[in-house]
């Protein structure tokens, strides 16, 4: 359709409006009434049957916002408009685009089987009002009304990706703000609107067009088409649940809703396939090194009890207790997305887990300054470092929970923050924590360079500790380097970055905490079942060979017997 088509349409309906308010007050016969009520109703359907939203695409978007706030308006008034007409009555009015169900009842009616109204074409979409919507709403006789709407094409008005996803082409099938469900919603006596009350909300469960299982999504939001501003708005409205297939939406009002997404074009099954198996299998094989780290530690910390080092070694103890938990729980919320609270405990024990293993990171930068600096000597309880590393990140992942009320954690296609506003619950804190160990480790090397090294000693020296607490902070900062990137921006590639970086990371910490750390190494080399081992080995090393004994004694046998017959003669 063209521009005109589109303006004619926003036209007729002006003037069906405009005839119809003129000619109603004039009818004093109820019977005239019906009359001039069902005819506004079929003229208003047939307009929006020949109005055809998904062929606007050649329209400019203002137009194409009026025109689809034009025929809400006058679907509404028409549906009205019949509401006067009934007493205990229901009726039904549909077409192309649309589906109206028309209610005047009383309120003994509306029971919970009642106040649910179902798409008739999509099983996953319906809007639910609370139980005692009713109350303030009765009109004189005693009666309320409802006005139920869906409309199926009309979403596309506003998109740019095409209305049937068969029809579309995979270079079209990839935009941001989409409106990916059909329109749905209700209305309360008048047109003014209903709102909420004691924490009342509208349910409403709205079917992807665009599935899950077959493109990739975004995160949803969930909206309402404001008639000022003739556009989609957020305000009052909240995301329940986000499946592949659906989105559940709460409100504290009652107007025309449904839900936007980006969409990334066709899922790559065999790169998600992909990457949850790299997932597991690295993350298998990080959490196993991370085990031996942990194991390693706990040797060399009881064997080194009064050494200087014994405190920043337990600093990356700690810190691998908290990463390899993170692993684990990563590991077990890989299939975990269908069970939407299993899927939420699992986003916030991550949340915990990753901010916990970055506050000991900047314990750990923290320390080796203090020993450089010789500042605060005394200060080497390990109690005060372990009420900021697991303390505050409790205290943090806390107060989201509360201030986003569980809805900030989960999303259907991983457990963890959903993608927006709630990132920053940890990327905020990450990225304060990153700045401030930056700065620690700039402090710490300035001292550094001042000092004389150190020479001999079974100890490493404070220098030594820098290093390997400085490695440490780099292997965890770069990993989430991509990681960043594919929060931000989704990018597949950066995906298969980050997944492959994290599961080389515990192996990393466990080369850099063990096999280069010489004081670890000698505590280790010195328990009896290492030296066990490391003797028997030596043993056969330099044992010979048995048959290559017998082998040179039988030689030497029958050398001597020649010998012996040659002096006879």
């Amino acid at each position: 359709m063209c521009q005109d088509d589109v303006e004619n349409i926003i036209k007729e309906l002006n003037l069906l409006e405009r005839e119809f308010t003129q000619a109603f007050p004039d009818a004093k016969v109820r019977k005239d009434q019906e009359i001039i009520v069902e005819k506004y109703m079929v003229e208003v359907l047939e307009v929006l049957d020949r109005s055809d939203p998904h062929r606007w695409s050649l329209v400019d978007a203002p137009t194409r916002a009026n025109a689809s706030t034009r025929i809400q308006k006058s679907l509404t008034s028409a549906s009205l408009a019949i509401a006067t007409t009934l007493y205990n009555e229901s009726v039904n009015y549909t077409s192309r685009i649309s589906d109206s169900l028309i209610l005047r009842q009383k309120p003994s009616y509306y029971t919970p089987r009642n106040i649910k109204y179902k798409h008739k074409g999509l099983n996953n979409t319906d809007i639910q009002l609370p139980i005692n919507f009713y109350q303030s709403y009765t009109d004189a006789e005693g009666l309320v009304t409802v006005l139920l709407h869906s409309f199926t094409k009309l979403h596309s008005a506003t998109n740019s990706v095409p209305c049937d996803p068969s029809m579309a082409d995979m270079s079209e099938v990839s935009a941001t703000g989409q409106v990916n469900s059909v329109m749905m919603g209700s209305t309360v006596k008048e047109q003014l609107g209903w709102k909420a009350v004691d924490g009342e909300e509208v349910l409403v469960t709205l079917e992807h067009i665009y599935s899950g299982e077959i493109y990739h999504l975004g995160a949803a939001s969930c909206v309402w088409w404001d008639d000022t501003q003739q556009d989609w708005s957020t305000a009052g409205c909240w995301v329940l649940e986000q499946t592949h297939h659906y989105t559940r939406c709460a409100c504290d009002h009652l107007t025309n809703l449904a839900v936007i997404m980006d969409i990334h074009g066709l899922l790559s099954r065999e790169l998600h396939m992909c990457l949850r198996w790299v997932s597991l299998i690295g993350c298998s094989v990080s959490s196993i090194c991370l085990v031996l780290t942990i194991c390693c530690l706990t040797v060399a910390i009881r064997a080194i009890k009064r050494s200087r080092g014994q405190l920043l070694k337990k600093v990356h103890l700690h810190l691998c207790v908290c990463l390899v938990s993170s692993e684990v729980v990563l590991m077990l919320g890989l299939e975990a997305t269908d069970d939407n609270i299993v899927c939420k405990m699992i986003a916030a024990l991550l949340h915990y887990f990753f901010l916990a293993t970055f506050m000991w990171s900047f314990i750990e930068a923290f320390k080796p300054y203090l020993m450089l600096s010789k500042v605060f000597t005394s200060f080497n309880k390990m109690k005060y470092f372990m009420m900021v590393g697991y303390g505050f990140p409790l205290v943090f992942v806390s107060a989201a929970l509360v201030a986003t009320r569980t809805r900030g954690y989960g999303t259907y296609q991983a457990c963890w923050l959903k993608p927006g506003s709630s990132v920053w619950l940890f990327t905020g804190p990450l990225l304060t924590i990153i700045m401030v160990n930056v700065v620690s480790y700039i402090c710490a090397i300035k001292v550094t360079c001042g000092k004389q090294p150190q020479i001999g000693g079974d100890h490493q020296s404070p220098t030594v500790r820098l290093k390997i607490s400085i490695s440490l902070f780099f292997i965890l900062g770069l990993t989430w380097i991509p990681g960043f990137f594919y929060i931000d921006q989704d990018m597949e590639v950066m995906a298969v970055m980050f997944t492959v970086v994290n599961s080389l990371q515990g192996a990393a910490i466990f080369v850099i905490t063990v096999l280069m750390d010489k004081q670890v190494l000698k505590e280790i080399n010195s328990l009896r079942i290492i030296r066990s081992f490391t003797r028997n080995v030596r043993r056969k090393k330099h044992q010979p060979n048995s048959d290559s004994t017998a082998e040179f004694e039988q030689r030497n046998f029958f050398s001597s017997v020649e010998l012996a017959e040659r002096e006879r003669i």
